[in-house]
């Protein structure tokens, strides 16, 4: 792994804040939705799909509680480049290096799977949400508020798309800079 690929302390205070405060709170809001769903004694009058709306809430569910398991393995990893020589000055620079840049590697590793995780339990609540929201019955406004709801799906996922590369644009951009000033 180039260091211009290393996860920069920007990537890992964002996959701790997706990990500890953002997953836990969308997961609380994803299981009171199934509860609500569940206590009702005939969730078929008020949804349309019942069960798959569940099985897609549940889904979103355990991906943010992924999200937040990925958050506490990734801060195994979590290592300052002065920290880890700390802990490793039996090894010779050469060697601590190229370990160094294994750490970083499964650090990087583990953000990609809290956001992966973050992501996907995201867009599965909102596809819950529609579930909620699409009408028992047809000719009800609520179908165009779900048609909304799709339309802010699919913007959705195309920020993520785009954050997610210039997050690895820029990241990469920053070794370009370092490289350069070097020569």
């Amino acid at each position: 792994m180039d260091q211009e690929q290393f996860p920069t302390s920007a990537d890992t205070a964002s996959a701790n804040t997706v990990g500890t405060v953002a997953s836990p709170l969308l997961a609380g809001f994803s299981v009171t939705l199934i509860t609500l769903i569940t206590g009702n004694e005939s969730p078929e009058h008020l949804l349309k799909y019942p069960d798959i709306t569940l099985a897609v809430l549940l889904i979103a569910t355990i991906s943010f509680v992924l999200a937040v398991q990925f958050t506490v393995a990734s801060r195994v990893y979590n290592l300052s480049k002065q920290e880890y020589q700390n802990r490793t000055l039996n090894m010779k620079a050469n060697d601590r290096a190229q370990a160094y840049a294994v750490v970083m590697s499964k650090l990087e590793k583990k953000i990609v799977q809290v956001r992966l995780a973050f992501n996907f339990g995201l867009i599965t609540l909102f596809l819950g949400l529609a579930g909620i929201l699409l009408p028992p019955y047809p000719s009800s406004i609520r179908t165009y508020i779900v048609c909304g709801l799709f339309i802010f799906l699919v913007c959705e996922v195309a920020w993520l798309v785009y954050a997610g590369l210039e997050s690895y644009i820029f990241r990469r951009s920053l070794g370009k800079k370092q490289k350069a000033k070097s020569q």
